[in-house]
């Protein structure tokens, strides 16, 4: 299970607080580092976080998290920048949930070969079919664009496992983080999840997000976690708790 830790526009368009979030993860051990590219449209700065940040800082970030044997994913929604990050050294790449059924992208990013990881926050089970009917080395990702834990669903993990027999990931847009956690039972092929950093400027992904100094305690906890799942089978075991018995219990 790959974990991925997404920047996303938490940098709100600031190099600093991009190389700041950067250099942070690349000390973690996550597997993969993202940031988000929005529609060119969305760029018109009259926000910082609809300031873009330059091709030039994508291309020492990759460097930088290949340095630290990670693998950069890029959420997109720019087809026309596709083939520059491409070359940049790009491992992966993400659609955002308004992109499911945008063949114009999907297209573009299926011809650099990488894994394309497809969130389904504002899909039905049909779309999600059809999209895995059509397209191959992809990863769907459950999430719910919503911060409720009752909305949640992690169980819709499973059901897109089953309906479509592609791997499928989770997204925490959740308040509540420890339903990481609980995702592991689910057995996602991913979990991902934003990152903030300590200051007070805004972060787009606010109350999702883990602040960057309790990422290192989450991802050790996940790691952890993951091994108390098993494979299912119910076997004998030595009594470990009352040796004692052990003889007893046979």
């Amino acid at each position: 299970m790959k974990i991925i830790a997404e920047i996303g526009l938490n940098h709100s368009g600031s190099i600093r607080r991009a190389q700041n979030l950067l250099t942070g993860l690349c000390d973690i051990p996550v597997d993969k580092i993202s940031f988000q590219i929005r529609e060119s449209s969305f760029y018109d700065n009259s926000h910082p976080r609809k300031i873009h940040l330059p091709l030039s800082f994508y291309k020492e970030a990759a460097e930088l998290i290949h340095n630290s044997s990670k693998d950069m994913c890029i959420a997109i929604a720019d087809s026309g920048l596709v083939n520059e990050l491409n070359d940049i050294g790009v491992d992966s790449w993400k659609t955002l949930s308004w992109d499911l059924n945008n063949e114009n992208l999907q297209s573009s990013l299926l011809k650099t070969g990488k894994k394309i990881y497809l969130s389904t926050g504002v899909s039905d089970i049909e779309d999600i079919i059809k999209i895995s009917n059509r397209m191959k080395n992809i990863e769907f990702i459950h999430t719910q664009l919503n911060d409720s834990i009752e909305n949640t669903n992690l169980k819709a993990i499973k059901t897109i496992k089953d309906k479509t027999s592609v791997d499928t990931a989770f997204g925490l847009h959740c308040n509540n983080h420890d339903v990481l956690y609980t995702a592991l039972a689910f057995e996602p092929s991913a979990l991902f999840f934003y990152v903030k950093d300590n200051s007070n400027g805004e972060h787009p992904d606010d109350l999702h997000a883990i602040p960057l100094n309790l990422v290192k305690n989450t991802v050790e906890n996940i790691r952890t976690l993951v091994k108390s799942i098993g494979d299912g089978k119910k076997e004998k075991l030595r009594n470990t708790l009352h040796p004692d018995d052990d003889d007893i219990c046979k």
